[in-house]
């Protein structure tokens, strides 16, 4: 057995290994995530902590675990600080950790440290510089939207937009919203939309939640795709109170999708606005136009010339309905159908214009021709006139008899003869 003279036994190896390990790391504090966590017959506690790299079994005996009010409410999931000692068990050649004392984490704040980590990080390579962001259209045609499907804060988008507007095309392209496939399942889903030709903006938009339903939101993978992107993006996500590192690197973040939905049709309502007003006044103005020189015309001018003015004016009416909102609106845009529109009227309004200046010419001209004509104007200058007893003007010789009374009217009077 000389072979053997230097060597040590596995329990030798063991125990050195023991009294090492169990000496260096005594009563340390270490936290990850619980799992397995069971209860044995006999009142112990046996369970795995873990980290994203590695994982070590536990074990927190009876007599330990009544100092432990915590251990009702744990279970697998939940982020945990222990303080135990490290211990080696040479039957299972394995390394476990006795529990001395345990109690549930925050995760709401381990999820916050590492959130403002990554932001600072990100935020240091300029990736949320104002100096970044791309302008958001006005009055986009065509918008890309990236939400689940079934996905209540996509309804009120739709039916907002729907009832605010109606030149908007909405292209959904569906992903996870929720859970650790969901950062790349939205960066799938933005690709998709990225391939569409004319698009104008893509938004990316989902319902309120905690911060670990929101928790896609934060992937570093997805924030630096988002970044690169050429076509302007806007975030939609949670409630006013939420803010993901996706709504930083956004070109522009809304509260809300419904908030979304607001600001992209509040261009629009400007623009039907002034449709409307421009439309009332033209229509306001034409009445006006109208009531004024029907006046003018019943004063100075024949029935058969207003009739005629009339019929036109309406048959100007038919040509702009026919070529009103009805017609048009699919075609043009509402800019386009308002200048139109100012354009038409202008028309309209030369067009009675210069009819009204034909008539008031006309007018102008009777009236001279009525003047000179006028009797009282013809005894002005020397002229006379005879009427017989009966008040009949006697306009020939033949008709003037004696015997007969008659009246002779002059400029300034009338002499019985």
């Amino acid at each position: 057995m000389s072979e053997v003279k230097d060597a040590i036994s596995i329990s030798d190896l063991y125990k050195e290994l023991k009294f090492h390990v169990e000496t260096s790391f005594s009563n340390i504090k270490l936290f990850g995530e619980i799992s397995s966590f069971m209860k044995s017959s006999a009142g112990h506690y046996y369970f795995s902590l873990k980290d994203e790299d590695s994982v070590i079994n536990c074990a927190l005996f009876k007599f330990d675990a009544f100092k432990n009010k915590s251990l009702e409410s744990i279970k697998d999931g939940e982020q945990v600080l222990v303080k135990a000692n490290v211990s080696l068990y040479n039957k299972r050649s394995s390394v476990q950790l006795i529990v001395k004392e345990i109690s549930l984490l925050n995760k709401k704040g381990l999820l916050k440290e590492r959130y403002e980590k990554l932001k600072l990080k990100l935020s240091k390579e300029g990736l949320f510089d104002a100096s970044t962001k791309k302008e958001i259209p006005a009055n986009p045609k065509r918008i890309g939207v990236v939400s689940s499907l079934n996905a209540a804060g996509l309804d009120d988008f739709i039916t907002l937009m729907k009832r605010n507007t109606f030149f908007h095309n909405i292209l959904i392209s569906p992903s996870l919203v929720q859970g650790e496939k969901a950062p790349k399942s939205i960066i799938n889903a933005i690709g998709r939309l990225n391939k569409v030709e004319n698009l104008d903006m893509i938004i990316i938009l989902r319902g309120g939640g905690s911060i670990e339903d929101l928790w896609c939101y934060n992937n570093e993978e997805l924030v630096r795709y988002v970044h690169g992107l050429k076509i302007p993006t806007l975030s939609a996500i949670g409630h006013e109170r939420d803010y993901t590192l996706l709504d930083f690197v956004c070109d522009l973040r809304m509260e809300t999708p419904s908030a979304a939905a607001e600001y992209l049709s509040q261009d629009q309502d400007t623009l039907m606005n002034s449709y409307n007003y421009s439309l009332k006044y033209l229509k306001d103005f034409t009445q006006n136009f109208l009531t004024k020189y029907k006046l003018n015309l019943n004063q100075k001018s024949p029935q058969r010339s207003y009739s005629l003015i009339l019929k036109r004016f309406n048959n100007m009416k038919l040509r702009l309905q026919k070529n009103g909102p009805s017609r048009y609106l699919q075609k043009i845009s509402l800019h386009e159908y308002i200048l139109r529109l100012e354009d038409l009227k202008n028309n309209i309004l030369m067009s009675i214009q210069r009819k009204f200046s034909l008539i008031e010419n006309r007018m102008t001209r009777y009236d001279s021709i009525l003047k000179t004509t006028n009797p009282d104007n013809v005894l002005k200058r020397g002229f006379v006139y005879i009427q017989s007893e009966e008040n009949k003007i006697i306009d020939s010789s033949k008709k003037f008899k004696k015997s007969v009374k008659r009246k002779i009217h002059f400029r300034d009077g009338v002499v019985d003869v």
